[in-house]
C-alpha cells in the first residue's frame, strides 16, 4: 500500500522516462511533500504560532498580521513578490481565521503544493537524474518546495560517515538580530522531486525562505525568468568552501559556469 500511495503522488507530479528509473527511485525514498523533523530536532521549533485574525481577504492594506513589512508576499494569481523592505514572508495556516474561508487566501502558495508540470528523466550528460519543465512557465512561480528531514548538525554529521560521494543535505543559514540561525534539510530518506534539481551556475531557480506556522523554515523554489518547455531546471546551489580544483567538476554547461560543483569542506557546512 505505502508504495502504490507513494507510485500515485509521484506520478501527479512528473513522469519518468523508463520503469525502471520509477522503480529505482520508488526503492530509495520516501515522497513527502514538506519537510518533516528528524531525529532529535526540537520539538518547540514545530509548535504552532499564533496566526491571523482576518475574516475577509488577506492583504497589506487590511493589515493581516501574517504579512510583514506591510507589503503583500504574492499576488492575486500566486506570483511572488519583491518585497523592497526585505522582510520575512510568512504564509497563512492552519491558526489563522481565514483558515474559515470557502477558498484558501492569497497569502497561501507554498503550502498548497505543486502546480506546474515537471518531468524527472536521466539526464544524458554524465549528471545523473534531473527535473525539466512540461509547460512553459512565467518569472516568479512557485516550483516545489525542497522537503526532506530537519536534522541538527550530530545527525548531519553522522549520516555523511556512511554515504560518502552521496550527500543531498541542503544547508539554510539565515542572519537575524539575534545572530546565525542554521538549518539542516535531508531528502536521501524522506524527500520529493526536489532533490532531482541539479545544480546551474546561471540558474532559472531562485530559493526563497518561507515559514508557515512554525519557526522552521520552508526553502521554497521559484522560477527567476520565463522557463521555455523541455527546459532543465537548476538553481544555484551556493559558494564553494573548497578551492577550484579540489571539488567535483560542474557539468551545467553555462556560459558562466564557475568549472565545480559547490561544496563544503564538512558535512554540516
Amino acid at each position: 500500500m505505502r508504495t502504490q500511495m507513494f507510485n500515485l503522488r509521484l506520478l501527479r507530479l512528473c513522469s519518468i522516462l523508463e520503469l525502471w528509473n520509477r522503480i529505482a527511485i520508488m526503492n530509495k525514498f520516501q515522497y513527502v511533500t514538506s519537510s518533516v523533523p528528524g531525529p532529535n530536532t526540537d520539538p518547540e521549533e514545530w509548535q504552532l504560532l499564533a496566526g491571523c485574525e482576518c475574516t475577509g481577504v488577506c492583504s497589506a492594506e487590511q493589515k493581516c498580521a501574517c504579512l510583514l513589512g506591510a507589503e503583500d508576499n504574492y499576488s492575486t494569481d500566486g506570483l511572488l513578490l519583491d518585497k523592497p523592505s526585505g522582510a520575512p514572508i510568512l504564509e497563512c495556516h492552519s491558526e489563522c481565521s481565514c483558515s474559515m474561508l470557502e477558498t484558501p487566501c492569497r497569502n497561501r502558495v507554498v503550502q498548497l503544493g505543486v502546480k506546474v508540470a515537471m518531468k524527472v528523466y536521466e539526464c544524458a550528460d554524465g549528471k545523473g537524474f534531473g527535473v525539466r519543465a512540461v509547460e512553459e512557465i512565467q518569472p516568479h512561480t512557485f516550483i516545489c518546495e525542497y522537503a526532506g528531514e530537519v536534522l541538527d548538525k550530530d545527525e548531519v554529521e553522522k549520516r555523511a560517515v556512511s554515504r560518502h560521494d552521496h550527500n543531498y543535505t541542503m544547508t539554510v543559514r539565515e542572519h537575524g538580530q539575534s545572530g546565525i540561525t542554521t538549518t539542516f534539510i535531508d531528502p536521501r530518506h524522506r524527500g520529493n522531486l526536489a532533490r532531482f534539481i541539479n545544480h546551474g551556475c546561471d540558474p532559472n531557480l531562485s530559493i526563497v525562505i518561507i515559514r508557515i506556522g512554525y519557526t522552521v523554515p520552508h526553502v521554497a523554489l521559484f522560477s527567476n525568468r520565463t522557463i521555455n518547455v523541455g527546459e532543465e531546471l537548476c538553481y544555484d546551489y551556493g559558494a564553494s568552501a573548497l578551492n577550484d580544483g579540489k571539488g567535483k567538476k560542474c557539468l551545467c554547461g553555462s556560459a558562466i559556469c564557475r568549472g565545480y560543483l559547490p561544496m563544503s569542506a564538512t558535512a554540516s557546512e
